[in-house]
């Protein structure tokens, strides 16, 4: 906090600046780091999902697992 109690708002501008704080822990990137081709293993979750709930959470992984510009390209 700075001078007066107010927030200092640099410290939020970088953070924002960097990407921020995502979660991209879910359900699927747990199961699929115990498969050994976790990115193939998400890319057969996604074709066979067919829920778009499910797709979309399947599709925030691959980053998370850095699998995005391999098996999954098209997702």
């Amino acid at each position: 906090m700075s001078q007066g109690g107010t927030v200092d708002i640099w410290e939020h501008i970088m953070q924002m600046a960097k990407g921020g704080v995502q979660n991209k822990d879910n359900e699927y990137s747990r199961e699929a780091r115990n498969h050994p081709d976790p990115c193939q293993w998400l890319k057969d979750m996604y074709d066979s999902a067919t829920c778009n709930t499910e797709r979309l959470k399947i599709k925030t992984v691959p980053k998370a697992l850095k699998c995005r510009h391999s098996s999954i390209k098209k997702m």
